[in-house]
């Protein structure tokens, strides 16, 4: 019976949307019911102009960073990890191997006290260690050891975990659709950030942001 109601509803749904558009297609339906179905959530924030909704960003990426963290930290407590920056940092040193520190910290976007405090506690630990370069043998590199490697892959089913339940009350659609406006943000920042921007007034930063990728990828950052 509820198979018989959705398939009801289908029908009249793709009855309508043929009613609304002049060429209707099969594709064409699917992303107009799609948007339909999620209009309710674009209404509740269409009020808000353009500074108001900046504001707003920010505000809930903040608070939901402390929500992953929290989830986090409470799924890997018990399995040799402090943080999920002890978990990124092992992360990237798996798929960056032998990379030096200060480029590990700033793929990470810490500030170098906070980032050389992650890195030596990995390394009292003997989850990386230290080794010569090998083009400069007074330069350092960090690389992951074997426990390091075991560690890692034991916590990523703690990530796992933690990272359904943040994401529990939204669908796959809303996921690919978050995962693709993040992306975009996260895409920006990197081609514009660099280490020398944390030593810019706030006004030269904005300038900095408001500069042709191009310009940037030509060596003015």
């Amino acid at each position: 019976m509820a198979e018989t109601n959705l398939i009801v509803e289908l029908v009249n749904q793709c009855d309508i949307y043929s009613k609304e558009s002049d060429s209707p297609t099969m594709i064409g339906f699917c992303l107009w019911y799609f948007n339909k179905a999620n209009s309710q959530v674009v209404s509740n924030t269409a009020t808000l102009d353009a500074e108001d909704a900046s504001l707003k960003i920010g505000d809930l990426l903040h608070r939901l960073n402390k929500f992953y963290e929290f989830y986090v930290k409470k799924s890997i407590e018990e399995t040799g990890l402090s943080n999920v920056e002890d978990f990124v940092f092992l992360s990237s040193l798996y798929s960056n191997r032998d990379s030096s520190k200060g480029n590990l910290i700033e793929k990470n976007v810490m500030e170098p006290p906070s980032g050389f405090d992650v890195i030596k506690r990995l390394e009292a630990v003997n989850l990386a260690d230290s080794i010569p370069a090998k083009n400069d043998k007074r330069a350092k590199l960090l690389r992951l050891t074997a426990k390091g490697s075991k560690i890692l892959k034991k916590n990523e089913v703690s990530i796992q975990k933690a990272s359904d339940l943040f994401s529990k009350p939204i669908n796959e659609e809303q996921k690919s659709i978050l995962i693709e406006t993040l992306s975009r943000l996260d895409n920006f920042h990197t081609l514009h950030y660099s280490t020398r921007l944390r030593e810019l007034p706030i006004a030269d930063i904005e300038l900095k942001l408001n500069e042709p990728i191009s310009i940037l990828s030509e060596g003015g950052e």
